[in-house]
């Protein structure tokens, strides 16, 4: 079971005609997604879900997760806000009824993989939280925020050989005393 979201459902509770249910995170729940992705807070998370019993033991569970957040910027780390949603479209099997994975190999274009049911449960709030964390923006950056690098190698060398873009060279001090041939 995910430990950031202890949503599980039973499929003992799900009828035949389907499920309908949204889940939203309290705070307690916000903050630990917050902290386990690194990110600055998770204002708000939901998901509305519909679970729906297949023939073969198995359930397929599809909806939505929305999720406002706040990251840092990557260039000067102050809090960016941004929104999340995503799509949810998976399958739960029972752990016996769950396919081997050949060694060494995972094809990107390939179906999710099915999620196991254990003991009769099935861990949505896993779901959800991995879904959330693939959803983020790997680089959120403030409006107007530039990264404005130079390297240092390229700077033109003051007449004592020292590089005068970076004054705090450690070496500034020692070009001084080498004696001039």
């Amino acid at each position: 079971m995910s430990m950031e979201l202890d949503w599980t459902i039973a499929t003992e509770d799900i009828p035949k005609s389907g499920l309908a249910r949204t889940l939203v995170a309290d705070t307690s729940e916000r903050e630990s997604v917050a902290r386990a992705l690194d990110i600055i807070a998770c204002e708000e998370l939901e998901a509305a879900l519909h679970f729906r019993p297949l023939a073969d033991r198995s359930y397929s569970v599809s909806g939505r997760i929305r999720a406002r957040v706040v990251q840092s910027c990557v260039v000067t780390l102050e809090p960016v806000p941004g929104n999340v949603t995503a799509t949810v479209a998976i399958e739960f099997r029972s752990a016996d009824d769950m396919p081997e994975m050949p060694e060494g190999e995972f094809d990107p274009h390939s179906a999710d993989e099915p999620e196991p049911i254990v003991d009769g449960i099935m861990d949505v709030g896993g779901v959800v939280y991995q879904l959330l964390a693939t959803s983020l923006d790997p680089y959120p950056r403030k409006p107007g925020a530039a990264f404005d690098w130079r390297d240092l190698k390229d700077a033109a060398p003051d007449a004592g050989g020292v590089n005068s873009a970076n004054p705090s060279n450690p070496f500034a001090a020692l070009a001084k005393l080498k004696p001039k041939s």
